[in-house]
């Protein structure tokens, strides 16, 4: 998250994702790789994966999923002032406190 091996670590979760079958550990693989482009600077495009982490995510109440929830929404606080990083806290924000 430092700038080292981002571009391999970006490959590499991308195709975890897409080689994992649908549930909770997917959308925990998700929130982390939305975590990850959030922490490397690209809110926008961190916001967009995030949120399709939230569709699968929000009929779970899987403890490591809330927690991984709560890592990513903390993570969005420096660039909150953007709408679509306001709109995913807000959902992150209901999803936690259902």
């Amino acid at each position: 998250m430092q700038g080292q091996c981002v571009a391999e670590t970006r490959d590499r979760m991308t195709t975890a994702i897409a080689a994992s079958s649908e549930g909770q550990a997917r959308t925990r693989d998700q929130i982390k790789f939305a975590s990850l482009i959030m922490a490397i600077g690209d809110p926008r495009e961190a916001a967009a994966v995030g949120t399709q982490a939230l569709d699968l995510a929000a009929p779970m109440r899987s403890g490591r999923v809330i927690h991984g929830l709560r890592d990513l929404r903390r993570l969005t606080q420096p660039h909150a002032h953007l709408t679509e990083v306001a709109d995913l806290r807000d959902r992150i924000r209901t999803v936690v406190a259902a």
